[in-house]
């Protein structure tokens, strides 16, 4: 009895295991519905807090932007212009302990800050990588993105 109580406790089990990563990818849900939500009400100060510190987004046609400032200063040029929003339709969310990835579409309107008119609207690929921070939560640490339609032949 004695040594049994020294031995160390059992692994979590399956439907533990199928709990956490349930909770985790509902975490990812709330994660970008509040991305959504930051970028409805252009709020620059919080778009910047869902990227980690060294993330960095390749977007097609652009250089990647690295780091939180260059990735702050890339939406403050864009939201002192217009107003964006987003809409995300995620179609896989896979989480391997501290990394997790998130895959989809998501629907970017353009509209002009002054009358509203929605100046654009495209539909375009994503994968977010996100990083689990401590305390919880997750951040964006690599984000890609493209569009499905191919570029014109000259």
């Amino acid at each position: 009895m004695l040594l049994a109580a020294c031995s160390p406790p059992a692994p979590p089990t399956v439907a533990t295991t199928a709990q956490s990563a349930a909770a985790d990818e509902q975490d990812i849900r709330e994660f970008l519905h509040r991305i959504e939500q930051i970028f409805d009400a252009s709020d620059l100060e919080a778009a910047a807090t869902v990227f980690t510190d060294d993330a960095v987004i390749s977007a097609q046609g652009a250089p990647d932007t690295i780091g939180n400032a260059a990735i702050r200063e890339l939406y403050a040029a864009a939201m002192a212009q217009v107003k964006l929003g987003a809409r995300f339709n995620t179609e896989e969310i896979r989480v391997l302990g501290d990394l997790a990835y998130e895959r989809g579409t998501y629907t970017l309107t353009v509209s002009d800050k002054a009358t509203g008119e929605v100046l654009s609207t495209a539909v375009n690929r994503h994968i977010h990588v996100l990083q689990r921070q401590p305390g919880g939560g997750w951040k964006t640490w690599r984000m890609m993105t493209n569009s499905p339609t191919p570029p014109p032949t000259p």
